[in-house]
């Protein structure tokens, strides 16, 4: 497990929120249903970005290093600690010749529930 999952815990238990976009130490951005907004920098050290970038991978099974720099997961609000029954798409690319910085981008996908009446009277 990462030292410090604390930054990233924080922003994903925002139950509002709909994507986390780290780049680097230099900026993020979160959307909350009302467009991006640049946030505080959750991480000042590359490398512990670049270690919970690989815990949340790994979460899936999957393996982010330097030979797979680029790796794509879905992982649940459980998996993470966290309570709901949210699912979190993981998008991380380690820093190497294709970005000098790690990046990190996680989409929250609501749980939904439709019924019959959701499909009467086009209210889809």
């Amino acid at each position: 497990m990462p030292l410090n999952l604390q930054p990233i815990l924080r922003l994903l238990d925002t139950p509002e929120l709909t994507d986390v976009l780290i780049n680097g130490t230099s900026s993020c951005f979160v959307d909350c249903g009302d467009g991006l907004k640049q946030v505080e920098v959750p991480y000042v050290d590359e490398a512990q970005l670049a270690e919970t970038a690989r815990w949340l991978i790994a979460l899936a099974d999957r393996h982010l290093d330097f030979a797979n720099p680029i790796a794509d997961c879905v992982v649940s609000a459980v998996e993470l600690g966290l309570m709901g029954k949210a699912r979190f798409r993981v998008h991380a690319v380690l820093a190497s010749a294709s970005s000098p910085n790690t990046l990190l981008s996680i989409r929250r996908h609501q749980p939904v529930q439709l019924g019959v009446e959701s499909f009467v009277g086009g209210r889809l």
